[in-house]
């Protein structure tokens, strides 16, 4: 799973258990790899952010609005959609780099931005395809379509679920 949002955010699930890493830090992918526009590494957190996705729609001319920017991108907005394949750009060698580490059933993208991608979520399967093994090119990306409400009730039965293994 991958976040957009304020932060960038990543959870392996393997076998129904989030996998946490030796310092408990696993998933601070704000510090993976990915790429600029002209191709120089950045650390992802740098690029696929809230903010940074905003300042790319002050480049391109458009308010600085999450939800006005997903409602322009589903309505086909040329300059939306421009910052939604922007967006999908810099996420693809970030994927690829998990996919590749993870070997993955299926990407989940959830977060407050990851509306944005579902129109671009075909390019970015797409470039997907050129980064990963080729048995690994064919991998689902669902866009959860989650609120607030369905995060924190996740979180409260990943606490419960914690406190009952202690």
């Amino acid at each position: 799973m991958v976040t957009l949002g304020q932060g960038l955010g990543t959870c392996v699930v393997d076998h129904g258990h989030a996998v946490t890493g030796a310092s408990g830090a696993a998933g601070l992918s704000q510090w993976t790899q990915t790429f600029d526009a002209d191709g120089v590494p950045r650390p992802g957190g740098s690029l696929l952010t809230t903010p940074a996705v905003l300042d790319r729609c002050t480049a391109a001319g458009l308010p600085r609005d999450p939800e006005l920017l997903i409602r322009l991108a589903e309505s086909g907005d040329a300059r939306a959609l421009e910052v939604a394949g922007w967006t999908a750009g810099r996420l693809a060698p970030l994927l690829a780099t998990m996919v590749n580490l993870t070997d993955p059933e299926l990407i989940l993208l959830g977060g407050e931005l990851s509306p944005l991608l579902t129109p671009v979520v075909d390019d970015l399967a797409a470039d997907l395809v050129g980064l990963v093994a080729p048995f690994q090119s064919h991998i689902p990306i669902h866009i959860a379509d989650w609120d607030l409400g369905d995060w924190a009730r996740g979180a409260a039965v990943i606490a419960l679920q914690e406190l009952l293994r202690t």
